[in-house]
């Protein structure tokens, strides 16, 4: 029995040397760690931070796109406005010259008119009826 104990006294003494020139290798990586640390903590910062500008880049892109959308549906709509007035302007003009091709050309073209443009055109703020839009539209039913 004290032969194998100091077999592993021996074995044990003879690791000493390996153990000590790794606890100088873990000893030399102390600062090298620590400065590993910060740089996480600090990258770490920088993602949130980058993280977080993202997100109000998209939330403005996303109010943009709807400014946008919007913009078209306005611009859309007082095109066809314009087609309406056009239509109008166009059917009295072709019965006062007695142009019936052309006013039947103009009323083809107001009865493509998509209804809801001509409801809207009807309604001025707060979605009360316009009476200049309904004497407008008056003769365009009138020649249907």
């Amino acid at each position: 029995m004290q032969v194998e104990v100091e077999a592993a006294l021996e074995s044990l003494l003879g690791q000493q040397g390996a153990v000590e020139n790794k606890m100088l290798a873990l000893q030399r990586m102390g600062p090298n760690l620590q400065l590993i640390e910060g740089d996480a903590e600090q990258l770490s910062g920088m993602i949130t931070f980058t993280c977080n500008l993202a997100e109000n880049v998209s939330s403005k892109v996303r109010q943009l796109d709807l400014a946008k959308s919007r913009l078209y549906q306005a611009i859309q709509r007082a095109d066809d406005i314009l087609d309406l007035k056009f239509c109008m302007d166009g059917v009295q003009s072709a019965l006062k010259n007695e142009e019936y091709e052309q006013a039947a050309a103009h009323i083809h073209r107001y009865l493509c008119l998509d209804k809801s443009v001509i409801e809207l055109s009807r309604q001025g703020k707060e979605g009360k009826v316009c009476g200049r839009c309904d004497v407008c539209t008056v003769p365009l039913h009138q020649s249907v």
